[in-house]
């Protein structure tokens, strides 16, 4: 399998995330043609939006926006490091 991954912040508590897996050999374990799954984390660590998308087993791609802060689950609220 081969892996890229990159992640950049965007700002103080905000970041991006880009995965992309290359995997030959999930070619024979492939029972769907095709997945595209978009979602939220929210009130929880690093919580954002995220979507992935596989074709095949064979070609991954996942991207997340996320929150690098995490979640205060006393005061329901992010943790403040100030």
């Amino acid at each position: 399998m081969k892996t890229f991954y990159y992640n950049l912040q965007l700002c103080r508590n905000k970041s991006i995330e880009i995965q992309i897996e290359f995997s030959w050999t999930e070619y024979r374990l492939a029972n769907e043609w095709f997945r595209f799954n978009i979602g939220t984390r929210t009130r929880q660590d690093h919580g954002g939006f995220y979507f992935d998308f596989c074709f095949m087993r064979i070609f991954v791609v996942m991207v997340t926006f996320y929150d690098a802060r995490h979640w205060d689950y006393t005061n329901d609220c992010w943790e403040n490091y100030d």
